[in-house]
Protein backbone atom coordinates (compact mmCIF):
# COMPACT_ATOMS: atom_id res chain seq x y z
CA UNK A 1 0.00 0.00 0.00
CA UNK A 2 1.07 3.57 -0.56
CA UNK A 3 1.42 5.90 2.42
CA UNK A 4 -1.75 7.71 1.34
CA UNK A 5 -3.67 4.43 1.25
CA UNK A 6 -2.43 3.48 4.72
CA UNK A 7 -3.56 6.83 6.12
CA UNK A 8 -6.97 6.65 4.44
CA UNK A 9 -7.51 3.07 5.67
CA UNK A 10 -7.01 4.15 9.29
CA UNK A 11 -8.99 7.40 9.02
CA UNK A 12 -11.99 5.70 7.38
CA UNK A 13 -12.70 3.14 10.14
CA UNK A 14 -16.40 3.35 11.12
CA UNK A 15 -16.68 3.79 14.90
CA UNK A 16 -19.61 5.10 16.95
CA UNK A 17 -19.63 5.89 20.67
CA UNK A 18 -23.01 5.94 22.47
CA UNK A 19 -22.97 7.68 25.85
CA UNK A 20 -25.95 7.08 28.14
CA UNK A 21 -26.48 9.17 31.24
CA UNK A 22 -26.30 12.71 32.47
CA UNK A 23 -23.05 14.24 31.24
CA UNK A 24 -22.30 17.88 31.98
CA UNK A 25 -21.19 20.36 29.32
CA UNK A 26 -17.48 19.93 30.09
CA UNK A 27 -17.76 16.14 29.94
CA UNK A 28 -19.57 16.29 26.61
CA UNK A 29 -16.89 18.57 25.17
CA UNK A 30 -14.09 16.30 26.41
CA UNK A 31 -15.64 13.11 25.07
CA UNK A 32 -16.67 14.62 21.73
CA UNK A 33 -13.26 16.19 21.16
CA UNK A 34 -11.31 13.05 22.07
CA UNK A 35 -13.38 10.46 20.24
CA UNK A 36 -14.09 12.51 17.14
CA UNK A 37 -10.34 13.06 16.85
CA UNK A 38 -10.13 9.24 16.72
CA UNK A 39 -12.67 9.17 13.90
CA UNK A 40 -15.65 8.04 16.02
CA UNK A 41 -19.14 9.49 15.82
CA UNK A 42 -20.40 10.41 19.30
CA UNK A 43 -24.05 10.26 20.40
CA UNK A 44 -25.52 11.20 23.81
CA UNK A 45 -28.74 9.39 24.77
CA UNK A 46 -29.86 11.22 27.92
CA UNK A 47 -30.17 9.90 31.45
CA UNK A 48 -32.20 6.71 30.99
CA UNK A 49 -31.03 3.36 29.66
CA UNK A 50 -31.65 2.48 26.03
CA UNK A 51 -32.19 -0.71 24.04
CA UNK A 52 -29.75 -1.66 21.37
CA UNK A 53 -30.72 -2.36 17.80
CA UNK A 54 -28.93 -3.47 14.69
CA UNK A 55 -26.33 -6.08 15.63
CA UNK A 56 -28.40 -8.93 17.11
CA UNK A 57 -27.38 -8.06 20.68
CA UNK A 58 -30.53 -7.12 22.59
CA UNK A 59 -28.85 -6.25 25.86
CA UNK A 60 -29.88 -2.83 27.09
CA UNK A 61 -27.34 -0.13 27.74
CA UNK A 62 -27.63 0.96 31.36
CA UNK A 63 -27.35 4.53 32.50
CA UNK A 64 -23.90 6.04 33.04
CA UNK A 65 -22.41 3.71 30.40
CA UNK A 66 -20.51 4.39 27.18
CA UNK A 67 -20.58 1.76 24.42
CA UNK A 68 -18.25 1.62 21.43
CA UNK A 69 -19.46 0.15 18.14
CA UNK A 70 -17.40 -0.69 15.08
CA UNK A 71 -19.27 -1.22 11.81
CA UNK A 72 -22.48 -1.64 13.84
CA UNK A 73 -21.15 -4.30 16.22
CA UNK A 74 -20.82 -3.69 19.96
CA UNK A 75 -17.12 -3.85 20.85
CA UNK A 76 -16.57 -2.43 24.36
CA UNK A 77 -18.28 -0.74 27.32
CA UNK A 78 -17.03 1.72 29.93
CA UNK A 79 -18.28 3.65 32.92
CA UNK A 80 -18.94 7.21 31.76
CA UNK A 81 -17.31 8.94 34.74
CA UNK A 82 -14.14 6.83 34.55
CA UNK A 83 -13.89 7.32 30.79
CA UNK A 84 -14.36 11.09 31.10
CA UNK A 85 -11.66 11.30 33.77
CA UNK A 86 -9.22 9.34 31.59
CA UNK A 87 -9.85 11.67 28.66
CA UNK A 88 -9.41 14.71 30.91
CA UNK A 89 -5.94 13.47 31.97
CA UNK A 90 -4.92 12.12 28.58
CA UNK A 91 -5.93 14.72 26.01
CA UNK A 92 -3.13 16.22 23.91
CA UNK A 93 -0.41 13.94 25.27
CA UNK A 94 1.90 11.61 23.39
CA UNK A 95 3.11 8.87 25.74
CA UNK A 96 4.56 5.39 25.31
CA UNK A 97 3.69 4.01 28.76
CA UNK A 98 0.09 5.12 29.22
CA UNK A 99 -2.48 2.49 30.27
CA UNK A 100 -5.62 2.81 28.19
CA UNK A 101 -9.09 1.72 29.32
CA UNK A 102 -10.29 -1.34 27.34
CA UNK A 103 -12.77 0.79 25.38
CA UNK A 104 -10.04 3.20 24.26
CA UNK A 105 -7.66 0.32 23.52
CA UNK A 106 -10.35 -1.28 21.35
CA UNK A 107 -10.72 1.98 19.43
CA UNK A 108 -7.04 2.62 18.90
CA UNK A 109 -5.60 -0.95 18.84
CA UNK A 110 -2.28 0.71 19.54
CA UNK A 111 -3.00 3.29 16.85
CA UNK A 112 -4.17 6.87 17.35
CA UNK A 113 -5.63 8.90 14.51
CA UNK A 114 -4.31 12.40 13.85
CA UNK A 115 -6.65 15.03 12.46
CA UNK A 116 -5.72 18.60 11.61
CA UNK A 117 -2.74 18.72 13.98
CA UNK A 118 -0.24 21.57 13.99
CA UNK A 119 3.49 21.32 13.36
CA UNK A 120 4.09 21.74 17.08
CA UNK A 121 1.91 18.73 17.89
CA UNK A 122 3.62 16.71 15.17
CA UNK A 123 7.03 17.57 16.59
CA UNK A 124 5.90 16.36 20.00
CA UNK A 125 4.88 12.98 18.58
CA UNK A 126 8.09 12.73 16.55
CA UNK A 127 10.20 13.29 19.67
CA UNK A 128 8.55 10.37 21.46
CA UNK A 129 9.56 7.97 18.68
CA UNK A 130 13.03 9.45 18.29
CA UNK A 131 13.51 9.03 22.04
CA UNK A 132 12.77 5.31 21.67
CA UNK A 133 15.57 5.08 19.12
CA UNK A 134 17.93 7.05 21.38
CA UNK A 135 17.24 4.74 24.32
CA UNK A 136 17.85 1.62 22.23
CA UNK A 137 20.78 2.87 20.10
CA UNK A 138 19.94 0.07 17.65
CA UNK A 139 17.43 -0.51 14.88
CA UNK A 140 16.38 1.66 11.94
CA UNK A 141 14.82 5.12 11.90
CA UNK A 142 13.26 6.82 8.86
CA UNK A 143 12.46 10.52 9.03
CA UNK A 144 10.47 12.31 6.33
CA UNK A 145 10.91 16.10 6.29
CA UNK A 146 9.10 16.89 3.03
CA UNK A 147 11.94 19.26 2.07
CA UNK A 148 15.57 19.05 3.16
CA UNK A 149 15.49 22.70 4.24
CA UNK A 150 13.19 21.71 7.12
CA UNK A 151 15.86 19.30 8.31
CA UNK A 152 18.74 21.73 8.03
CA UNK A 153 16.95 24.75 9.52
CA UNK A 154 15.71 22.95 12.64
CA UNK A 155 19.06 22.63 14.39
CA UNK A 156 17.87 20.51 17.38
CA UNK A 157 16.41 17.90 15.01
CA UNK A 158 19.46 17.95 12.73
CA UNK A 159 21.82 17.45 15.66
CA UNK A 160 19.63 14.73 17.17
CA UNK A 161 19.56 12.71 13.95
CA UNK A 162 23.33 12.91 13.53
CA UNK A 163 23.82 11.82 17.16
CA UNK A 164 21.41 8.94 16.62
CA UNK A 165 23.44 7.81 13.62
CA UNK A 166 26.66 7.98 15.63
CA UNK A 167 25.05 6.00 18.47
CA UNK A 168 24.38 2.92 16.33
CA UNK A 169 20.90 3.61 14.92
CA UNK A 170 20.58 3.17 11.15
CA UNK A 171 19.15 6.62 10.31
CA UNK A 172 17.55 7.63 6.99
CA UNK A 173 16.51 11.20 6.14
CA UNK A 174 14.02 11.82 3.31
CA UNK A 175 12.93 14.96 1.47
CA UNK A 176 12.93 17.03 -1.70
CA UNK A 177 16.52 18.30 -2.17
CA UNK A 178 15.86 22.05 -2.20
CA UNK A 179 19.10 22.44 -0.20
CA UNK A 180 22.14 20.20 0.08
CA UNK A 181 22.31 17.69 2.92
CA UNK A 182 25.33 15.48 3.43
CA UNK A 183 25.22 12.07 5.03
CA UNK A 184 27.38 11.19 8.00
CA UNK A 185 28.24 8.22 10.19
CA UNK A 186 25.10 6.11 10.46
CA UNK A 187 22.97 8.68 8.60
CA UNK A 188 21.90 8.25 4.98
CA UNK A 189 20.17 10.91 2.88
CA UNK A 190 17.46 10.06 0.34
CA UNK A 191 16.28 12.73 -2.14
CA UNK A 192 12.77 12.51 -3.58
CA UNK A 193 11.09 14.32 -6.45
CA UNK A 194 8.31 16.88 -6.29
CA UNK A 195 5.96 14.19 -7.65
CA UNK A 196 6.60 11.69 -4.82
CA UNK A 197 3.90 11.37 -2.15
CA UNK A 198 6.70 11.68 0.41
CA UNK A 199 6.86 15.40 -0.49
CA UNK A 200 3.58 16.02 1.35
CA UNK A 201 4.11 13.39 4.05
CA UNK A 202 5.53 13.77 7.54
CA UNK A 203 6.76 10.46 8.94
CA UNK A 204 8.99 9.07 11.66
CA UNK A 205 9.24 5.29 11.56
CA UNK A 206 11.32 3.28 14.02
CA UNK A 207 11.86 -0.44 14.44
CA UNK A 208 14.35 -1.73 17.00
CA UNK A 209 14.96 -4.90 18.95
CA UNK A 210 11.98 -4.29 21.25
CA UNK A 211 10.06 -1.30 19.88
CA UNK A 212 7.90 -0.57 16.83
CA UNK A 213 6.54 2.92 16.35
CA UNK A 214 5.44 5.16 13.51
CA UNK A 215 4.06 8.65 13.05
CA UNK A 216 2.58 9.14 9.59
CA UNK A 217 0.56 12.13 8.40
CA UNK A 218 -0.04 14.27 5.35
CA UNK A 219 -0.39 18.02 5.06
CA UNK A 220 -3.95 18.09 3.74
CA UNK A 221 -4.50 21.75 4.53
CA UNK A 222 -1.90 24.47 5.10
CA UNK A 223 0.27 23.52 8.10
CA UNK A 224 -2.32 20.98 9.28
CA UNK A 225 -1.63 17.25 9.30
CA UNK A 226 -3.89 14.20 9.34
CA UNK A 227 -2.83 10.58 9.68
CA UNK A 228 -1.84 8.17 12.45
CA UNK A 229 0.47 7.48 15.37
CA UNK A 230 1.05 3.79 16.18
CA UNK A 231 2.95 1.27 18.26
CA UNK A 232 1.44 -1.66 16.37
CA UNK A 233 4.22 -3.83 14.94
CA UNK A 234 2.37 -4.95 11.82
CA UNK A 235 1.24 -1.44 10.91
CA UNK A 236 4.71 -0.01 11.57
CA UNK A 237 6.21 -2.67 9.29
CA UNK A 238 3.68 -1.74 6.59
CA UNK A 239 4.57 1.95 6.83
CA UNK A 240 8.30 1.20 6.71
CA UNK A 241 7.86 -1.10 3.69
CA UNK A 242 5.97 1.62 1.84
CA UNK A 243 8.67 4.20 2.60
CA UNK A 244 11.47 1.89 1.52
CA UNK A 245 9.67 0.89 -1.68
CA UNK A 246 9.81 4.55 -2.76
CA UNK A 247 13.54 4.95 -2.23
CA UNK A 248 15.72 5.17 -5.31
CA UNK A 249 18.50 3.29 -3.54
CA UNK A 250 17.58 0.00 -1.90
CA UNK A 251 17.89 -0.54 1.83
CA UNK A 252 18.15 -4.10 3.10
Amino acid sequence: MTLTEIIDDVLERDYRLVVVGGVDAEGRELLESFFRAQGAEVAFEGEGGVDEEGDGDNRSISAETAVLYRDGARRADADVDSLTEYVRRDRGRFETNRTEPPLVAELTSGTTTIREQSRGQMLQGSRVIEHLAWQSKTGRLHGGFQRFSRFTKHIPTRNLYRRLGESGVDVHVHGVPNVEVEGSAGLSVHPHTEEDELRTTWFVVYQGEEDDAALLAQERSPDRYSGLWTFDGALTTEVRASVESQMSDAVE
